[in-house]
């Protein structure tokens, strides 16, 4: 009796460590996979119409795309105002060029686009004067037969902390 209760109470706290483990595992890999994001390490925002019309938002793009739907691009104006400043010339900005183009190209591969080549890259003051800036990242739509020409997929808006800003699809 004394021997077993002597394996009994390490064996049980064995166990329980083992089963905690395998819960947090399961939970990790659960976040993983309904996540894409988490895993490429990609933030994404948006706004509504309402907030943009109420002036609660930054238009950074707008866009008549496939089927005539009406697009933009708008973040919340706290979240643009939280991001890093950029005091322009001779200092760089706080994302690379190619950090802004490596980060948009996992957001489209995340959303299952393929359009591997840049066409053109903008970088825009919002709002003026605010020393808030973000990448307008073009794509050749020709590369992938999903895309058209000023389709959303075309153009990747990319705030200097590295958050997409999400299109919206006008109602």
């Amino acid at each position: 009796m004394i021997l077993r209760s002597y394996l009994v109470k390490p064996l049980l706290a064995i166990a329980g460590a083992i089963f905690v483990a395998i819960i947090m595992i399961v939970a990790a890999r659960f976040l993983v996979l309904s996540n894409q994001y988490v895993r490429l390490g990609i933030k994404e925002i948006s706004v509504d119409e309402v907030m943009l019309k109420k002036g609660g938002a930054v238009s950074y793009l707008r866009s008549t795309g496939y089927k005539q739907k009406r697009m933009f691009w708008a973040a919340p104006i706290d979240y643009v105002l939280a991001t890093p400043e950029w005091v322009t010339f001779p200092y760089n900005p706080p994302l690379s060029l190619e950090e802004a183009v490596a980060i948009s190209k996992r957001w489209q591969h995340a959303k299952g686009i393929n359009a591997p080549f840049v066409s053109h890259v903008s970088l825009y003051q919002k709002p003026p004067g605010s020393k808030r800036w973000a990448y307008t990242i073009n794509f050749d739509p020709n590369t992938d037969t999903r895309m058209t020409s000023g389709d959303a997929a075309s153009s990747v808006v990319v705030l200097l902390d590295g958050t997409v800003v999400k299109r919206t699809v006008q109602k």
